[in-house]
């Protein structure tokens, strides 16, 4: 008999906590996976500042842009950037454009509109 993920062990308590905890269904709330209520006001109030912690990482990573110094981390930052816009809701248009322009000048003004 297969066991379901929910109800797997692996022997390791932290982990058996963790995929109980990720296998909970969409339709059980906060309530129900046992968050106190300090832990419920943290989570209510990072999503209600989703926004601004996100164009704070935006700005973060584009003064990582200007310091980058080899291709490699250059790539890997217009990724997060290209993710980071999308995740901001920007113009498609816009976000494709900057991302593949690579133009750091563009990409500031954007998030100086965002701030």
């Amino acid at each position: 008999m297969t066991q379901s993920p929910r109800n797997a062990r692996t022997g390791n308590i932290i982990l058996d906590s963790l995929i109980a905890k990720t296998h909970i269904g969409a339709s059980e709330g906060m309530a129900k996976q046992n968050y106190s209520a300090h832990q419920q006001r943290i989570i209510k109030n990072y999503y209600k500042n989703k926004d601004d912690i996100q164009t704070q990482k935006l700005g973060e990573i584009i003064a990582e842009l200007y310091l980058a110094t080899t291709d490699k981390k250059r790539t890997s930052l217009w990724k997060r950037v290209e993710k980071m816009l999308v995740n901001l809701e920007v113009d498609p248009k816009t976000t494709k454009f900057v991302v593949e322009s690579q133009d750091i000048e563009t990409l500031s003004e954007i998030a100086s509109e965002l701030f």
